[in-house]
């Protein structure tokens, strides 16, 4: 099947000052884990269940698996086709006209087909990104995405609403630790050509001792979103998945920029950012019921920082390598997960801590 496209810092700092007592507060009196330990945010990854049982398809000579979405797709199609040659022909009739008392009755007659044909084509649209979702399911193995199947795609594991292209307050993690803790909140996403974007904002807090204590913080932020205000761009590149989801494959290019506000609350009074862009490559596997979801998680970025990004994380070069290996599992839209290794270019962020971590996804 081919892919189609389709178409006041005195406040903020009161307010950082709020929640970073309310997290100090409740990480010095509630759980001290017995490892040096910090949060991890996982993806957002919620798939959706496929309940009961698909008839078995093949591939028609034309490459598509004939499901009821694609026969609704292909007859609203053939309306759109209807009403362009009916255009076509007004358009036609209008060329020829004599009578000029005569123009406006079919330059009224084309309006009123125009709307006709912009209302099928929107549907015909809908009925395509539906019969994608199908295409994803019934192909287990999928490497080419465009706009379309993008779209589908972040559909399925993001249960983004399909009548809703931006969604607010996607995704919620509240991250406790030994030391360190912070509230991160997605507060939008949405779709641009075949790239999802997402923008979040993190209040991170730490107990740490002064000497250390911006460093911790800064590696808080590096190790779960990369920073207090996160854009991020995601780009599936392969997919695959076993029957009713019940194993998924998902691999992914992640571009983000990343800002530390000191009004959002940061032991730093200085600005920092960086960008960084890499791979993430996520697998899991499902009871039967797909009920629990037990996941790997494993990616690996470049990051290129100002000098301030670099002197909070006390390494030696503002550009870097940094990924994370993840383990966990879902349940009723709650996520737990524990990073296992940390591996860098740089000497001080490898293997630095034990990290746990959880995250509600909607």
């Amino acid at each position: 099947m081919e892919d189609r496209n389709i178409n006041g810092r005195g406040k903020n700092a009161n307010l950082s000052v709020l929640i970073s007592t309310i997290l100090t507060t409740f990480i010095m009196s509630s759980i001290i884990l017995p490892v040096d330990c910090i949060a991890q945010n996982v993806p957002g990854i919620n798939l959706k269940t496929f309940v009961g049982s698909r008839p078995d398809l093949e591939k028609g000579e034309d490459d598509n698996y004939h499901t009821a979405n694609w026969y609704l797709y292909s007859l609203q199609l053939k309306k759109v086709e209807e009403l362009q040659a009916t255009i076509d022909k007004i358009n036609e009739d209008i060329s020829k006209e004599t009578d000029i008392d005569k123009i406006p009755v079919h330059v009224k007659k084309l309006e009123a087909e125009e709307q006709k044909h912009s209302e099928a084509v929107s549907t015909s649209q809908d009925y395509y990104i539906e019969y994608v979702k199908d295409y994803l399911e019934y192909d287990n193995w999928v490497m080419v995405f465009g706009q379309a199947r993008s779209r589908a795609l972040f559909e399925i594991i993001y249960n983004d609403d399909s009548e809703n292209r931006f969604n607010l307050l996607t995704n919620t993690g509240l991250n406790i630790g030994q030391s360190t803790g912070s509230v991160y909140s997605e507060l939008v996403s949405g779709q641009l050509s075949a790239f999802r974007i997402g923008l979040g904002v993190m209040v991170a807090s730490t107990n740490a001792e002064e000497e250390n204590a911006q460093e911790q913080e800064a590696f808080q932020r590096l190790s779960t979103y990369g920073g207090n205000t996160v854009l991020s761009f995601d780009y599936p590149l392969i997919y695959g998945h076993l029957p009713k989801n019940q194993g998924v494959l998902l691999t992914r290019f992640i571009l983000k920029g990343n800002a530390d506000f000191p009004e959002f609350g940061t032991t730093s009074d200085k600005w920092a950012g960086s960008v960084s862009y890499g791979l993430d490559v996520y697998a899991d596997i499902s009871t039967s019921n797909n009920a629990i979801r037990f996941f790997g998680n494993i990616n690996m970025s470049k990051y290129h920082g100002s000098g301030q990004f670099r002197d909070n994380l006390g390494v030696n070069n503002t550009d870097f390598s940094f990924g994370q290996l993840k383990v966990g599992l879902m349940f009723n839209n709650v996520s737990l997960s524990f990073v296992v290794s940390t591996f860098s270019s740089e000497e001080g962020l490898r293997n630095r801590n034990v990290i746990a971590g959880g995250q509600i996804v909607n």
